[in-house]
């Protein structure tokens, strides 16, 4: 009679054998490496905290490293998570707007801009907004677009006036006579994008590039809505919010 032998053994036996030769070897890895050991620094999470006001905050800029904010018409400086009313500050303020390394207030008997922690008026005008364009600061009031020069804004409008993107306009020698002068407002937003200076109207955004008032350049699609808001240009883009969200 033949007898049964049990291979469980030698199988057993074979597959330590080739496992512990494959522990004692060691991995090669490539050398120089092509990726360096990262300190785990300590991650500082946000915490969120709120400042309560009685009344509404109209505007709001970070300047210097602080934090102003307008209160009722009335300017404010974030202290010990407190808003004190500034002393020196302009009255009837309407925007914040910090740029080029100064800070502005827009305020209804004219513009101020923050020096030496006291409030200059710079002029009489009431602004609507002001943005850097080919490195020289302007601002905009409902109806025109000045520049800064020494302190002072000077107004960009043509001596003979805006000419209009229609071309049945163009006379032979390349002027334009219009029955009813062109108007660039009213304005409520300007923004330097892709060197032109575009003019956020209620509703509308329109091209000016120092003599011609653009309302027929290329469509670029509907607006979310005609009641518009704000204008920004950022890198590549120019954003419009909207009651219906943002326009890009």
């Amino acid at each position: 009679m033949k007898s049964l032998i049990n291979p469980t053994p030698a199988i057993l036996f074979l597959t330590i054998l080739f496992t512990s030769s494959l522990i004692a070897q060691t991995i090669p890895i490539p050398a120089p490496y092509l990726w360096k050991p990262q300190q785990d620094e300590v991650y500082w999470q946000e915490v969120e905290k709120k400042i309560s006001t009685d009344k509404p905050v109209q505007s709001v800029a970070v300047f210097e490293g602080q934090c102003f904010a307008v209160i009722d018409g009335v300017i404010c400086r974030l202290v010990n998570d407190l808003f004190d009313g500034e002393q020196s500050a302009p009255a009837d303020v309407k925007r914040l707007i910090p740029i080029n390394g100064n800070l502005w207030a827009t305020a209804g008997d004219g513009i101020y801009r923050l020096t030496n922690n006291k409030w200059k008026k710079i002029d009489n005008q009431q602004y609507v907004d002001l943005c850097l364009h080919h490195g020289v600061l302007h601002g905009a009031t409902k109806d025109e677009i000045f520049r800064l020069e020494n302190d002072r804004f000077i107004s960009v409008k043509p001596k003979g006036g805006y000419y209009s993107s229609d071309v049945t306009m163009l006379m032979e020698d390349g002027s334009q006579l219009h029955d009813t002068p062109v108007e660039l407002g009213p304005i409520t937003r300007i923004a330097s994008y892709s060197g032109t200076l575009y003019v956020l109207r209620p509703g509308k955004l329109i091209l000016f590039d120092g003599l011609v008032v653009n309302e027929d350049f290329i469509d670029w699609g509907r607006l979310p809505s005609k009641i518009t808001r704000d204008l920004l240009s950022q890198g590549s883009r120019l954003f419009i919010s909207t009651d219906k969200g943002l326009g890009v």
